[in-house]
């Protein structure tokens, strides 16, 4: 958890963009543990369109800002 918020603060200090796939979906996921498919931390096929969902919207909000 403090690697992943150092890593996240330095990317952002540095100005390039992140898409932070734990904030924008796991931690708002009411039940985040169903986004997996086995104890081993493999996404399941909700997840994979959650993420392919998002980093599409989010590099659309990126290149309209540009």
């Amino acid at each position: 958890e403090e690697i992943y918020k150092k890593i996240i603060q330095s990317v952002r200090k540095l100005n390039i963009p992140i898409i932070d796939i734990n904030a924008e979906i796991f931690e708002k996921h009411k039940n985040p543990l169903s986004l997996f498919q086995d104890h081993y931390g493999r996404f399941n096929e909700k997840s994979y369109q959650l993420v392919a969902k998002t980093i599409f919207q989010k590099i659309q909000e990126y290149e309209q800002k540009k």
